[in-house]
């Protein structure tokens, strides 16, 4: 409804505490899967803070852990850097022998892995995260598509917000979009004109199935 307004809070809010430096962000991008090998480039910005109220060098270890669908370890790492005072910028490189890679459904099982990332300070845990990702390669060039190198000739249709209050939407609901697309025998979903909650995305990456991202706002949204 181009009249509703849609802003405000709309997920839930939390207060975390952590150690004297914090992990503001944590990214995952699959950058190859082949038999051979695949890689994890982890997109980091670490928040140090300041030392006794002044900005001050800090050296901090990163510890990175990547487990299999069946909880298999991957890949153990590790990492000394020196970080500045405030928020910081990082990328890091995993790189695990034989992947097991994710596939559209029509193609393959969809395992998927688990990140757990520690930040270290004075050799105490100051800050962890954990997220869900996956091998995979996914290559769009002149309208034709590949994932793991194979092309797939993609079978797809718009999805609109589950609800118009979006927040409102259960997991079950947001599960069922998903399936009605499996259902109609479709490859992928264009998440057209809004970003979806979190639960889409899981389900979609469980059901083998590919998102198309829009931009999140468009047409009649205006910024005051």
């Amino acid at each position: 409804d181009p009249d509703w307004n849609p802003g405000g809070l709309w997920r839930p809010v939390r207060v975390v505490e952590t150690g004297p430096v914090r992990m503001a962000r944590l990214r995952s991008l699959s950058i190859e899967a082949t038999e051979a090998r695949g890689r994890l480039l982890l997109d980091l910005t670490l928040d140090a803070g300041t030392n006794d109220g002044e900005p001050a060098p800090r050296e901090v270890g990163l510890r990175a852990r990547v487990t299999g669908p069946d909880g298999d370890l991957l890949l153990e790492d590790a990492c000394e850097r020196t970080l500045a005072g405030g928020a910081n910028h990082l990328t890091w490189t995993l790189d695990v022998d034989r992947p097991p890679r994710w596939w559209p459904r029509r193609l393959g099982d969809q395992p998927l892995c688990d990140i757990d990332v520690a930040i270290e300070v004075d050799g105490e845990t100051s800050d962890r995260r954990r997220l869900r990702t996956a091998f995979r390669e996914i290559r769009w060039r002149q309208w034709q598509l590949h994932v793991n190198g194979e092309r797939l000739f993609v079978m797809g249709s718009n999805q609109g917000p589950t609800r118009m209050q979006l927040g409102e939407a259960s997991a079950e609901e947001l599960a069922r979009d998903v399936q009605l697309a499996v259902d109609a025998n479709l490859d992928l979903l264009r998440i057209h004109a809004h970003v979806s909650r979190p639960e889409l995305y899981e389900a979609a990456d469980a059901a083998g199935l590919l998102l198309w991202q829009d931009f999140p706002l468009q047409w009649g949204y205006a910024f005051g």
